[in-house]
């Protein structure tokens, strides 16, 4: 998906958002067929095939989908409105994605036989109906904006030459790089230190998704009010604080659990709150010729971030950077922990990145230019 995501806003820019979106549906429709179908055939060739191709299709159609969808709404939605409108939208989104989650955890029996698992499956296909039918419904860009004679390094120099828009992507890789990835490492300390049991784990990440509900609520409204300048700063404050909290997770004197479930409730509001002002943002600052491209190019560096934070945890833990047996109050901590920390450290010193968000600086106006 991000890798087809850029070179998909290209054919966006010269020809149709619409056109391209709902061929983009229609991949995962057929891509998502792939996965039941795999059920019928034993582990081997055949199987890793039907999962790679099914794989394949649903990413890139999902790139043809999103890859214009920032710009289909420009003109649609009032900046003015835009973070109650983003909040709205995640708001709904996450709470479907809460309800569809414990749906399934209820139907499901502890060692769920395959013909079940293919129906919940095929059940969740027919969901792919409905958004052909609503995405058909937004208006497509007017020909006139079609940019047929701009080659697709033309649009990538106008996006990198834009007002503010070459170090609001820089921003967008760097706060999505020292959080994205910070959720996992929780899952693994209660995994692999805490020995938590699977249903506690998964009563967290559900957790941090209702966090995130509330989180899209207030600060879609919040950023409509204030603005990001004091949104940016609170996100990077609150995920500095909330890592520190879970690092000493065992030191208030309550249920060890209790401050698990806090620390996650707690991490899911700014990282909605985040997502929302990078969308508006983004949306003001990218320039209207190629704005596919544009906001396709911030979005991928913004994907790239937040997978390359949980590889470097990764990466630090094979390689024996990290050390595996430290104590923090006299309490025990492993090498997940320290890149807790480290983590915690730089979100809160990167803090000085906000210089390159040019609301910070001054209101970012519709057209991609800053008022002073």
């Amino acid at each position: 998906s991000a890798v087809g995501l850029v070179p998909c806003a290209y054919v966006c820019d010269c020809w149709s958002r619409r056109r391209l979106a709902l061929i983009g549906i229609v991949m995962v429709a057929v891509g998502f067929v792939f996965f039941p179908l795999g059920g019928f055939f034993p582990k081997g060739s055949m199987l890793y095939m039907l999962l790679i191709v099914g794989s394949l299709l649903v990413g890139m159609g999902q790139a043809a989908q999103v890859s214009g969808w920032f710009a289909a709404l420009a003109p649609i939605v009032p900046a003015a409105t835009r973070g109650r409108f983003f909040g709205t939208m995640r708001v709904l989104f996450q709470l479907t994605s809460v309800f569809i989650a414990l749906l399934v955890t209820l139907v499901l029996p502890k060692s769920a036989p395959i013909w079940v698992l293919q129906a919940v499956l095929g059940v969740a296909a027919l969901s792919i109906i409905p958004w052909y039918i609503t995405y058909a419904a937004i208006p497509d860009m007017p020909a006139g904006m079609r940019r047929h004679g701009d080659s697709f390094a033309d649009l990538l120099r106008i996006a990198a030459r834009a007002p503010g828009f070459a170090s609001f992507c820089a921003y967008s890789f760097i706060i999505q790089l020292f959080s994205g990835g910070c959720l996992g490492v929780f899952g693994l300390i209660e995994k692999r230190q805490l020995d938590l049991a699977d249903g506690w784990i998964v009563l967290l990440a559900n957790l941090s998704m209702m966090g995130s509900v509330l989180g899209y609520f207030l600060g879609g409204r919040a950023i409509d009010r204030y603005g990001t300048r004091g949104v940016f700063f609170f996100c990077h404050m609150a995920f500095g604080a909330i890592l520190f909290f879970f690092l000493f997770r065992d030191c208030y004197g309550m249920p060890l659990i209790a401050g698990l479930a806090a620390a996650h409730f707690l991490y899911g509001l700014p990282l909605a709150v985040s997502s929302i002002a990078l969308s508006t943002e983004m949306m003001a600052l990218a320039p209207e010729r190629g704005r596919s491209v544009a906001t396709s190019l911030c979005f991928a560096l913004g994907l790239a971030g937040a997978s390359l934070s949980g590889m470097l945890v990764g990466w630090g833990v094979r390689m024996g950077i990290f050390s595996q047996q430290w104590t923090l109050v006299g309490q025990p901590r492993t090498e997940f922990d320290a890149a807790l920390l480290i983590y915690a450290v730089l979100i809160i010193t990167m803090t000085i990145t906000l210089g390159l968000v040019p609301s910070v600086l001054g209101k970012a106006t519709d057209d991609g230019n800053t008022a002073r």
